[in-house]
């Protein structure tokens, strides 16, 4: 299966983690009892990846980004009919700031988004993944919030709680599934106006991993990180931008509990594999 690339140029994104390493494959099957979160979204392109995800919790404490998304998953046609004669150039977007609705708002932040970049995805390009970004956030089955990280997780888990009465008594599999992709220990200030406390988010990640749910974290390779998460699972993972100045990098990804990748298989249906399975039934048979 290719990697799909988000619409947006988000700093940190894990496309090249995910080509190169698969990343993608670690997240557990979820369903209404045990959802998945991405607390820290972003440009949502490991969600986007993820092919065993069913219902989800999208959050991110960027007001802006969370609009976007929003009118993606519930305005798409008319988030095409604005881009559709969009062209780059700061001009444009000025002229777009003056439309301040939510609709408005999420189509001058895309355009801002590519033109800040050194190449100009044309809304042609786009508006053919429209459709796939659009199903995979499906209303009925992804919340997307606007939250601080601490209050998304404070909500989640408490009306996910493994240990509560009814989870007990029903015996169902009450946790959520976070996957977490916070600021760079040191690169703070690329993403935010304050520095980032990693301290308070290992806390938290202790905290609630002890309540039995399931946490999954990318973080950059630097003994603060391995510190925090010494008694958590690790890989270190060598991977490489592909651009002509970029060098191979580590990233750390740290879990609560032990790796395990989750795959799809799917059915073969060759010529090849139907008279093979023939053959087995009837030897079987005999």
């Amino acid at each position: 299966m290719d990697i799909q690339k988000s619409c947006l140029h988000y700093q940190g994104s894990k496309y090249y983690l995910l080509k190169q390493h698969r990343i993608q494959e670690f997240i557990p099957p979820s369903n209404y009892d045990r959802p998945y979160c991405e607390l820290f979204a972003g440009s949502l392109v490991v969600f986007f990846n993820i092919p065993t995800v069913t219902y989800a919790y999208l959050n991110d404490i960027d007001n802006e980004l969370t609009n976007f998304w929003l009118q993606i998953q519930n305005h798409r046609q008319e988030f095409e009919d604005k881009i559709r004669y969009a062209w780059a150039g700061f001009a444009f977007v000025d002229e777009l700031a003056k439309d301040q609705t939510d609709l408005g708002r999420a189509v001058a932040f895309y355009i801002r988004n590519v033109v800040g970049t050194t190449q100009f995805n044309h809304p042609i390009s786009f508006e053919k993944n429209l459709a796939q970004w659009s199903k995979k956030l499906d209303a009925n089955r992804v919340i997307i919030w606007n939250y601080d990280y601490a209050k998304a997780m404070e909500i989640l888990c408490a009306l996910r709680d493994p240990n509560s009465v009814k989870a007990v008594k029903e015996e169902r599999d009450y946790h959520m599934i976070f996957y977490e992709d916070p600021p760079y220990y040191g690169s703070e200030k690329t993403y935010t106006t304050h520095i980032f406390d990693h301290q308070r988010l290992s806390q938290l990640n202790h905290y609630y991993a002890e309540r039995g749910h399931q946490i999954i974290l990318s973080y950059n390779q630097c003994p603060e990180v391995e510190r925090l998460y010494s008694d958590w699972y690790k890989l270190e993972l060598i991977y490489n931008n592909q651009t002509d100045y970029s060098v191979p990098r580590t990233e750390l990804v740290l879990s609560n509990r032990p790796f395990k990748r989750y795959i799809l298989k799917y059915a073969e249906t060759s010529l090849t594999s139907i008279l093979k399975n023939m053959k087995n039934r009837r030897d079987k048979d005999e």
